[in-house]
């Protein structure tokens, strides 16, 4: 009897419309020793004509429905191969998916387990965001209560043959994060880190639309039996404290869209267990505030501003979306993509400048030359970059007048031979791909000017950490002299579009990047992607609090600018960009400083601000 190297199985319910691009995108596997089983769970719509179509390609079983935990069930009894992976019906592999996850199989032959990272979809399989996920860590899954394992994860099925079913159906509504807490108390998991799978977000997916208390009680119930397992290991049974506060929070959230009652109740629960976030654990896995005034202050002063931005927003600058290209392919471009000059400025940063420029030397993407500008350093920086030239030629020291980032800036663009572009201060880093998908994404789209990214805000000691998730994007002039938050460490820009802009100004102390960046989105469009890929950091040297300063020279940039939007869009008013900027420095000095005579200002302004005739159609 054959025996295919990898089993798949597709649980279906009514999934017609779906389907077929799913089975695509299994049949165009690169990779070809495989068998596909589909389970069909009850469908009543047209399931059975559309498999039907493919011949003897798909092993298809019928029965009535009895929920996907069961069907899985009954693919995992089925299957012949050495490795098993459940596909849902919904959510396509991308072609290198089995061959790529197969070879990581046989070249690890410890791992029990492995998971890619992978691209979430909308109905209309358009990306919207890519997920990388974290690397396995026994405390991140047992005690974070994350379930690293996502879409497109292969497990070695001959390791379990003692195993009769591999998910328990009275934890239908947990049943992933069931079958992987059971796993990993069998063996190891491995993150694949490629992009090779995608998860599709709609309205009608089940692991959207369920919040229930069943739901809840069965996450409960899970983590009590998790714990009282008797191989469960005796040196992780410290994490329970972790595993109690965190099964509160993610309550909280299950809770959030039906009970914000049942949400705050749960959220204390989380807090009480355990004040604070354990160490280490990622930005976007910590509990947010419900009640932090400084939370609720920020979230009402950017749903303001991106109200006031989009209310007055002209037509042809409204922000394009373009769906973002697999960035599988920028793995491709490691060794012999375009050169990538990063520029570093730095002024007595020994410490931190070192750690901005391992951040470089450890990306992904090969091809770069890392240029750092003293500006007149007396603390051992010099000497410490110096040190680390001796180790990677590709890092060039080069001492300037103390003159300001500005100047700084510009000596580096003079001595830059790349044909991209990248800036970094010395007091942020960046995500080992930032430059490989900023180069992929350029490549894709060559009437962008530059790419920028999300980024993480923190201070220094990485408390109070959040990630910025900017919205500028394709014809960026207007959200620009908006003063849309842009971090200059999140932007690659094209040669081209860097001598078009020329110099950064060195006249400006405050804003120059804003100054500088307007210039580039007057020539070219901006293309956002849409991953934290930089850690922005602050402290007390880089904290500027003269908000009137701030205001006065943000008005100056609009009043230098505003003649270029005023050709492109002739209805535009000056007096509307130079209000929003006033309201937006009001409400920052308010919730910054405490001044409530600031935010009474504020809010006055926002009132003559909305009362402005001519507003833009959107």
């Amino acid at each position: 009897m054959y025996q295919p190297k990898v089993t798949i199985v597709t649980p279906t319910y009514n999934r017609a419309d779906l389907l077929s691009e799913t089975i695509e995108s299994i049949l165009n596997q690169t990779y070809q020793d495989f068998e596909y089983i589909i389970i069909d769970d009850g469908s009543t719509d047209n399931t059975r004509e559309l498999v039907a179509q493919y011949g003897d390609r798909i092993r298809y079983l019928y029965h009535e429905n009895c929920g996907e935990a069961a069907s899985t069930n009954r693919g995992w009894k089925e299957a012949r191969g050495e490795y098993f992976a459940m596909v849902s019906s919904d959510d396509p592999m991308l072609p290198p998916w089995l061959e790529v996850a197969v070879n990581f199989m046989e070249q690890n032959q410890e791992i029990l387990v492995a998971y890619p990272d992978w691209v979430m979809i909308d109905s209309q399989s358009r990306p919207i965001k890519i997920h990388r996920s974290i690397e396995y860590a026994p405390e991140r899954i047992f005690g974070w209560l994350h379930c690293l394992p996502g879409p497109g994860t292969i497990i070695r099925r001959n390791s379990l043959s003692d195993l009769e079913d591999i998910r328990r159906e009275k934890y239908g509504l947990m049943s992933d994060f069931d079958n992987f807490l059971t796993l990993a108390l069998r063996g190891k998991f491995s993150r694949i880190p490629y992009i090779l799978a995608t998860w599709r977000r709609h309205n009608n997916s089940t692991s959207l639309a369920i919040r229930s208390r069943q739901r809840i009680h069965q996450l409960h119930e899970l983590i009590k039996e998790t714990y009282k397992n008797p191989i469960f290991p005796p040196e992780l049974r410290a994490l329970k404290r972790v595993a109690d506060s965190r099964k509160y929070y993610l309550s909280a959230a299950i809770s959030g869209p039906t009970s914000k009652l049942k949400a705050v109740y749960y959220y204390a629960c989380s807090k009480i267990i355990m004040p604070t976030d354990p160490v280490g654990m990622p930005i976007e896995l910590r509990r947010r505030p419900l009640f932090s005034p400084r939370y609720i202050g920020r979230e009402i002063a950017w749903g303001l501003r991106r109200y006031i931005i989009n209310y007055y927003r002209p037509p042809t600058s409204m922000p394009y979306q373009r769906a973002a290209k697999d960035v599988y392919n920028c793995k491709l471009l490691v060794d012999d993509g375009p050169l990538v000059s990063v520029i570093i400025p730095t002024l007595n940063r020994k410490d931190l400048t070192v750690q901005a420029i391992k951040s470089v030397t450890a990306q992904s993407y090969r091809n770069i030359e890392i240029i750092v500008i003293d500006n007149g350093s007396n603390d051992g920086t010099a000497q410490a970059v110096l040190d680390l030239c001796h180790k990677d030629k590709r890092i060039k020291l080069e001492h300037a007048s103390k003159r300001g980032a500005s100047n700084a800036r510009n000596v580096g663009l003079d001595l830059a031979k790349g044909e991209f572009i990248a800036f970094l201060d010395s007091d942020d880093t960046y995500d080992k791909d930032k430059i490989a998908i900023s180069v992929a994404r350029l490549l894709d789209n060559p009437e962008a000017s530059f790419v920028h990214t999300y980024w993480v805000d923190t201070w220094i000691d990485k408390t109070n950490a959040y990630i910025v998730r900017p919205f500028l994007q394709g014809d960026a002039t207007h959200d620009l002299l908006m003063f849309t938050p842009i971090a200059t460490p999140t932007v690659v820009a094209r040669r081209e579009a860097i001598e078009r802009a020329g110099r950064f100004d060195e006249n400006l102390t405050l804003a120059e990047d804003y100054d500088y960046f307007a210039r580039l989105a007057l020539n070219g469009y901006a293309e956002l992607i849409e991953q934290p890929l930089t850690l922005v950091g602050h402290h007390s040297g880089n904290t500027i609090k003269n908000y009137d300063i701030i205001r006065d020279t943000q008005i100056t940039i609009i009043n230098r600018y505003f003649p270029y939007l005023k050709r492109r869009h002739p209805s535009a008013q000056r007096s509307i960009y130079q209000a929003h900027i006033h309201t937006y420095i009001m409400l920052r000095k308010a919730m910054t400083l405490r001044i409530i005579g600031a935010l009474a200002e504020a809010f006055r302004a926002v009132k003559v601000l909305l009362s402005y005739p001519g507003r833009y159609s959107t």
